[in-house]
């Protein structure tokens, strides 16, 4: 759909969900630096509705990859900080949110493939 507007070809299969967990770890650690814990802020589910927006409009098949891939690339940045020690004593609660959200991306994406249909 948005390659018709800035004359892109769609992105494969296996670079959309590439795409999406490199964008869901950035996201993850962007925040974490910004706040402290993206749980805590109104504008972490806002920016993955949002996210999931724009990954659909990219590429609108198989929607759930690009949730898929957000959720990977989060615990992907969530483990590093846990790793680094910085993760606290609930850091297993705060995985289990993870999947929860990353329901959001898909949400997301389904607004702009529903109403995105010509």
């Amino acid at each position: 759909m948005l390659e018709r507007y800035v004359g892109m070809a769609k992105p494969t299969n296996l670079m959309s969900f590439l795409m999406s967990t490199v964008v869901g770890a950035v996201l993850w650690s962007s925040l974490l630096m910004a706040v402290g814990d993206p749980f805590d802020t109104l504008l972490y589910p806002l920016l993955l509705i949002a996210l999931g927006a724009i990954l659909a409009a990219l590429n609108p098949r198989d929607t759930w990859r690009w949730a898929l891939g957000v959720v990977v690339g989060e615990v992907a940045a969530f483990m590093v900080f846990v790793a680094s020690g910085r993760g606290g004593p609930l850091w297993i609660v705060g995985l289990m949110y993870v999947l929860p959200f990353g329901l959001l991306v898909w949400a997301g994406s389904w607004i702009v493939v529903l109403f995105g249909r010509e």
